[in-house]
């Protein structure tokens, strides 16, 4: 499909092996002993955020392997004479992903796309194929055969290999950690020697990352590029994109936040601001169901049916307080009954 294809030599020999020509039209998944090889092929015709979104829909585990014709071309990042828009994007995806990047690693600036044309007498090369993945690959190698092409593409023959032991990636995915909101206690910065020590080690990860440097040179270059009187050529080894910078920037930040403060726990982003563990750890362990989709009325019981009783009565006492100033939801035939008329705000709180 779209030139998509996946030859198998029919000596391997594998425990597990299955060809998914069906989840997508832009790859084929192939998965191989606890691996997972996207095949992929991302036409020119789409669009820069089409592209991404395709990328962006495949989920990345320690097993996972991507490989094919991305044609995003990523400037210095792996040694291309030039960006594409679609390569600035894709160098994005690169880096927050934290994928190692195959190419960059073993062939380093070699073009991937060789085209000849004898009217001009040029040849037109770059780099838009790639191996990448999550995990650092143990004994790892890439081969570009420059003289070798599959039906006469200009597409060259790209050859990776890498040890694998299948039982490194059998239970990979269980294995992946839920995304979780990093927090620190940032009140320590009211602190005048943590504040200061802050400030120095900004100031020493911008310095080691040369960014006041970089911010100039991209500034002049987009000065030069919106002057049509400027005919001066363009240098490309100061063509750093606006998305790299911002990401050596956050990197910095967070440099700094994990070494100057103190981590405080981590908290997935699905959770609203009065939830936390202990309440997490009840709700588990009580009532399982409730967070299957269950009748959800059971949350009046989930703690014990009381404040007086319930072990996370402070937390409970607080959304009761901060929700129940301006009104009071309860009916008046229930007003007599203290428990139920308790609980309702809490039952309000969890139905927003």
């Amino acid at each position: 499909q779209k030139g998509i294809s996946i030859f198998i030599n029919p000596k391997l020999s594998v425990n597990n092996l299955f060809v998914d020509t069906q989840s997508s039209s832009n790859y084929i998944l192939c998965h191989l002993d606890g691996l997972k090889i996207y095949c992929i092929y991302l036409s020119p015709s789409l669009d820069t955020s089409t592209a991404l979104q395709i990328l962006s829909s495949i989920p990345l585990t320690p097993s996972t392997i991507l490989c094919g014709d991305f044609n995003a071309r990523i400037g210095k990042v792996s040694g291309d004479t030039r960006w594409n828009p679609r390569g600035t994007k894709f160098a994005r995806y690169i880096q927050q992903n934290n994928l190692f990047n195959w190419n960059a690693i073993h062939q380093y600036a070699k073009p991937t796309y060789i085209n000849y044309f004898p009217e001009t007498n040029t040849t037109h090369k770059s780099i838009i194929d790639y191996f990448l993945s999550p995990t650092d690959l143990p004994q790892s190698n890439l081969k570009i055969r420059s003289d070798l092409a599959i039906f006469g593409s200009d597409h060259k023959m790209l050859v990776f290999s890498f040890f694998h032991n299948p039982n490194t990636f059998a239970n990979s995915e269980s294995s992946i950690p839920s995304l979780l909101r990093k927090r620190w206690k940032l009140k320590r910065l009211l602190e005048k020697p943590v504040r200061t020590e802050y400030i120095s080690s900004m100031q020493r990860q911008f310095f080691s990352k040369n960014l006041r440097q970089k911010s100039h040179d991209f500034l002049d270059y987009l000065i030069k590029c919106h002057n049509p009187n400027d005919t001066s050529p363009l240098s490309s080894d100061i063509i750093d994109t606006i998305e790299l910078l911002t990401g050596d920037f956050y990197e910095s930040i967070y440099h700094t936040l994990h070494t100057m403060l103190t981590p405080s726990d981590e908290r997935p982003k699905t959770w609203t601001w009065f939830w936390n563990k202990a309440l997490q750890t009840t709700a588990i362990n009580d009532k399982p169901a409730i967070l299957g989709g269950e009748n959800p009325l059971d949350l009046i019981n989930l703690f014990g049916g009381s404040i007086e009783d319930n072990p996370h009565d402070a937390t409970i006492t607080r959304i009761i307080r901060s929700k129940t100033r301006s009104k009071q939801y309860s009916h008046p035939s229930l007003v007599h009954n203290k428990q139920l008329k308790i609980w309702l705000p809490i039952w309000k709180v969890y139905m927003m």
